[in-house]
């Protein structure tokens, strides 16, 4: 099978989504998928400069087929890659949607179903109720727009059963599929102290991990004050506070931190790639993510194939899956209860071991990108010709 990855910006700002993207395609290929993956060269919505990469040829991305469109706009508006999916679009066996309320997939969906093209569409958790009450004017009058690609779709695609139940007030009547999300797997690796040694820490304080984009929903407005409440507890602590955003809201994360008095128990690296952020995955006694709602949390799970522990709210769809598993501990979501749980970690070794080594076997068992792969080519061959 030939199939096309229609996705709005694969550019690593944008989080965890592009990062599945990325690496679902890259293990459909494996299996033995032709794959084509269509995009912007967008690389931020606030001020950033766009990718100077080749436009509207194919180039080589991480071992993908990458063929990147010019945008228009925060909005991604992208007519070149309207005009080319028109031109190009009986080509491919299928299209793989990516995102909702953005032009490439508005776009993308109109162009498939004048062209009688199948297609999967993955929300990626934006179709979760509390995702739109924060949308502008401009993308809720996308999501009446999209209503039709909603409709139109061959499947609907969820990474698990929480994100289709919350996607249920949309009403939509395509077929529903749950395929979760995969991470590779850690290396074999044993912490060494290089990450205390370079901050300047005692080699026996843990090291919380943070490790996503600075956004309003994934809950530091509770992370912050719970870690002022382990503190005034005499417990020690360091967090790393990996990542970061867009706009104000890094600003008001860091008035947070002095106002609760944190600053000598927290540094804040800015986005980590690559062997910088292995160190952290590897140096980390325990990884933390208190989101308002998260689709799937790529993140949570990457964690705990690196043996960390995890501590979560409910609002981290895969909850049940981790509680099940005993991988991790599923916290209330005030910081009374976050710093509950934090100490709990912080003060049991032990326990923190037996945690780590059930969510690597969550991983091993449900979230490796080889089954998710074969899951996901199986939904293909149901609504492909």
């Amino acid at each position: 099978m030939h199939i096309l990855h229609l996705v709005p910006s694969i550019a690593p700002i944008y989080g965890g989504v592009t990062t599945a993207v990325i690496q679902l395609a890259q293990s459909l290929q494996a299996q033995g998928c032709e794959i084509t993956l269509a995009t912007t060269n967008a690389a931020g919505d606030s001020g950033q400069v766009d990718w100077a990469v080749p436009l509207g040829q194919v180039v080589d991305h991480q071992g993908l087929r990458v063929i990147y469109f010019p945008r228009w706009t925060r909005f991604k508006i992208a007519p070149a890659l309207t005009q080319w999916l028109w031109e190009h679009g009986r080509n491919f066996d299928g299209v793989h949607l990516h995102a909702v309320f953005s032009y490439p997939t508005l776009s993308g969906g109109g162009v498939c179903r004048a062209k009688r093209i199948p297609y999967v569409l993955s929300p990626h958790g934006m179709l979760d109720p509390r995702e739109f009450t924060k949308k502008s004017t401009a993308k809720k009058i996308y999501s009446l727009l999209e209503r039709e690609t909603l409709r139109g779709c061959s499947a609907l695609h969820f990474t698990c059963e929480e994100e289709k139940q919350v996607s249920e007030t949309w009403g939509t009547q395509p077929p529903k599929v749950i395929v979760p999300l995969g991470v590779p797997p850690a290396p074999d690796h044993a912490p060494n102290g290089s990450l205390h040694q370079r901050l300047g820490l005692d080699p026996t304080i843990p090291l919380v991990l943070f490790l996503s984009r600075w956004d309003p929903k994934k809950g530091l407005d509770r992370l912050l004050p719970a870690l002022a409440l382990v503190k005034k507890q005499g417990v020690a602590f360091h967090l790393v506070l990996a990542g970061g955003g867009q706009g104000v809201f890094d600003q008001q994360v860091q008035r947070w931190i002095y106002q609760y008095g944190l600053t000598d128990q927290i540094t804040c690296p800015g986005f980590v790639r690559g062997l910088d952020r292995e160190e952290y995955l590897r140096e980390s006694s325990l990884f933390v993510l208190p989101s308002y709602y998260e689709n799937f949390g790529l993140a949570v799970a990457e964690a705990m194939a690196w043996g960390l522990p995890v501590l979560i709210t409910k609002g981290v769809y895969i909850w049940r899956e981790i509680q099940q598993a005993q991988a991790g501990i599923v916290v209330g979501d005030t910081p009374e209860a976050l710093a509950q749980g934090l100490i709990q970690l912080l003060q049991d070794p032990a326990l923190r071991a037996t945690l780590g080594h059930q969510g690597q076997e969550l991983t091993r068992t449900q979230y490796n990108w080889d089954q998710v792969a074969q899951q996901m080519i199986k939904v293909y061959q149901q609504i492909m010709p």
